[in-house]
């Protein structure tokens, strides 16, 4: 058994798919006295807005290693740790086959959303189309952070006069920006000076942690 985190990051760094899929097996089928818990100094909220951001800031843990598996593994460790504790048989992540299949099955929904979404009849709908996905491809709900309603309506008339032309206008009160802050943005409050709840997304990739040599002495 692996002990202490820095070894465990470097066994992620330098294995292959099938060594670390054994090294996350055995951490969550064993008790880990060692192990220190998220859970009791963080909520369950907490935890899953911290991963949000965390990974919507950096794409890789250390050298090119994805940050998400790394990240949703010892999340794994940490529920099993907590079943047995609780006298429970600690349960590893799924495997690749089932998470292929979660993801065939997200897509399948994901098409039945869109076609029981309404057509697109219309110029205002084509744009509140291209809208949306501008949006998404830009922005990142999110229940604490704020954007100003200013920054994000220039930001997609922008990306409207990439789209349709130059002289593409979204003013604040056309019937498309109204279209767009109830079906996209969903806002509750409709009052103009108030703040969406969203945040711009990072697209520079970053790294997590920049001293992975420093990981590699201290394990050896």
């Amino acid at each position: 058994m692996i002990t202490g985190y820095n070894a465990i990051l470097y066994e992620y760094v330098h294995s292959d798919a099938e060594r670390w899929r054994e090294v996350v097996n055995a951490h969550c089928k064993s008790r880990l006295n060692s192990w220190q818990m998220l859970r009791g100094q963080l909520s369950a909220s907490d935890i899953a807005q911290c991963k949000q951001q965390y990974l919507d800031r950096f794409v890789f843990v250390c050298r090119e290693k994805a940050a998400q598996q790394y990240v949703d593994d010892m999340l794994a460790i940490e529920n099993a740790q907590i079943q047995i504790r609780m006298g429970c048989q600690g349960t590893a992540p799924p495997c690749e086959a089932c998470n292929a299949k979660d993801v065939v099955i997200r897509g399948l929904r994901d098409q039945i959303r869109r076609l029981s979404a309404l057509p697109v009849e219309s110029e205002e709908d084509a744009r509140l189309e291209a809208l949306r996905t501008a949006f998404h491809e830009r922005y990142i709900l999110d229940s604490v952070e704020t954007t100003p309603r200013s920054q994000v309506r220039l930001c997609m008339e922008e990306q409207l006069q990439i789209k349709f032309g130059e002289d593409e206008r979204l003013p604040p009160y056309s019937p498309l920006w109204r279209r767009f802050t109830d079906d996209v943005i969903r806002a509750k409050d409709k009052r103009s000076y108030r703040p969406f709840r969203c945040r711009p997304r990072k697209r520079v990739l970053e790294y997590a942690n920049h001293s992975c040599a420093d990981i590699d002495a201290e394990v050896k």
